[in-house]
């Protein structure tokens, strides 16, 4: 055929991105923002005029929520390492299921947090927060205030804007987080009540036996980091979720700082924060131009630099502006426990009534405010205590509900704190103190019930003897003693 070609119809890759981008940016504007910034995700998906999504960023699997309902869904590609985005088709809750729940051969089988959301909402609209007491949380962070008046200091002597009373967590906006294991993120996925918009993440399992944080203050002068490190083991199933994950978001009790030693972390986090800027200038049409922005971090097992989500943003209408308002140090978090969302079906009555527990000892469902500790050497006292009295009921002739605990080789409740607890590994571990001083929740009456039992069989292995003083028959001896001393 004679004449010129014809024009293709389909626009090359990247400038179809960038119509994308545009449209986007029109539906979903990024502008100064405090609490999860969500419309961060979607540009640093779009590809820049290589072809390429935002360079050495790596963002685990992420589900943007809006109006209630699963809109999209972000990942890092295991082939080329670049950002990816699911068909809309496949943003289902089997899907998200499915995918969040699914384990890693590199990740520890005994991690059994799977995911966890974060959202933004009034402060009169937020959840109860966890208040403080043993194994509790609260909702203005104090680890947070901490950390923030260290940053604060540092950012005042390094010229970038501080935290002022208007922008800090004393607000009305509150950030709620809250961690799902496998079997509470099912039922957040089906029945759980959802945000208008939110931020559903899978969980990356921290370098280390403990869940580490990395937060990046960033400003093109300076890079200012603060790692925060949970106290609790990540393999410890005897603890909340939320205890041994939180750690910006938590108290001083549940964490604490640790420092950055060397310049290679420092240098590649502020490389990844400067890819997102640059890269999110270029997609926008440098419409969007950040000055400043609080970002969380986290580096996996296999030393990799995984960005999170960022809690504090602002803009400036042109390089090196001035933004309008500082940013947030300390914001306000509500970190939501597990036995809040863990049974809410949507028909019939709940199982569970929220923040009640099963005793292990007894069985009863009670109010965790009735909950206390004891140890497992007591709980281990108070079993072999029991034993003896029902064997001396056998052998006396009388019923006793209580006969089945002749066989059995350990005490039932730490069987059903512990899985793995077998009769050889008891007996092996039966006279080390770290193994004996262990803590276990039972309700208030079992808590005085076993501690009773402990005391009269310590009293029974270690009896008191009385001590008895023998009374001076006549002060004569006294009066030698003391001539012969020169008294």
């Amino acid at each position: 055929r004679s004449g010129p070609p014809r024009r293709s119809s389909v626009a090359p890759h990247h400038k179809r991105g960038a119509q994308l981008a545009s449209y986007e940016i029109e539906v979903n504007p990024l502008t100064d923002a405090d609490g999860v910034v969500e419309a961060l995700y979607p540009l640093l998906w779009h590809k820049n005029s290589n072809g390429r999504t935002c360079p050495g960023v790596y963002i685990p699997d992420t589900v943007l929520y809006k109006y209630r309902q699963a809109a999209s869904w972000y990942f890092t590609s295991a082939q080329d390492h670049q950002l990816k985005r699911k068909n809309r088709t496949n943003v289902i809750n089997a899907n998200i299921q499915a995918s969040f729940t699914k384990r890693s051969r590199k990740v520890s089988p005994d991690c059994n947090v799977s995911a966890y959301h974060i959202f933004n909402s009034d402060e009169f609209d937020a959840p109860p927060p966890v208040r403080g007491g043993a194994g509790a949380s609260s909702s203005t962070s104090s680890s947070s205030a901490a950390a923030a008046t260290a940053a604060t200091a540092n950012a005042a002597s390094a010229g970038l804007p501080s935290s002022s009373p208007a922008t800090t967590g004393a607000g009305g906006l509150a950030t709620t987080v809250e961690y799902f294991d496998k079997a509470s993120l099912g039922n957040f996925l089906l029945h759980g009540e959802k945000q208008s918009n939110g931020v559903l993440q899978k969980f990356v399992e921290s370098k280390g036996d403990y869940n580490t944080v990395i937060r990046a203050t960033w400003s093109p002068q300076v890079c200012l980091l603060e790692r925060r490190t949970n106290k609790t083991l990540m393999s410890d199933r005897r603890r909340e979720l939320y205890e041994k994950c939180v750690t910006f978001e938590g108290t001083e009790q549940f964490s604490e700082s640790a420092p950055i030693t060397g310049t290679i972390l420092a240098q590649q986090v502020q490389t990844v924060c400067n890819n997102i800027v640059e890269h999110i200038l270029e997609v926008s049409g440098r419409r969007y131009c950040i000055s400043r922005m609080v970002v969380n971090f986290k580096m996996d097992k296999e030393n990799r630099l995984w960005f999170l989500w960022c809690s504090s943003l602002r803009l400036t209408k042109e390089i090196g502006g001035k933004p309008k308002g500082p940013l947030n140090l300390d914001p306000n978090f509500v970190v939501k426990p597990k036995s809040k969302f863990l049974i809410q079906p949507k028909r019939g009555a709940p199982l569970l009534k929220p923040m009640w527990f099963v005793c292990p000892a007894c069985e009863d469902v009670v109010d965790v405010k009735f909950k206390c500790d004891i140890t497992y050497k007591t709980a281990i006292l108070h079993f072999s205590k029991r034993q003896r009295a029902v064997a001396a009921n056998v052998a006396a002739g009388i019923a006793d509900d209580d006969e089945y605990l002749l066989d059995e080789p350990l005490p039932p409740a730490l069987l059903k704190v512990d899985r793995r607890l077998t009769e050889e590994k008891f007996q092996s571990l039966r006279f080390d103190p770290t193994f004996l001083y262990r803590n276990l929740s039972v309700c208030e009456r079992c808590c005085l019930a076993h501690n009773e039992s402990a005391l009269s069989e310590l009293d029974r292995e270690n009896p008191a003897t009385p001590l008895t003083f023998a009374a001076p028959s006549s002060l004569s001896g006294f009066s030698a003693a003391a001539a012969a001393v020169g008294v």
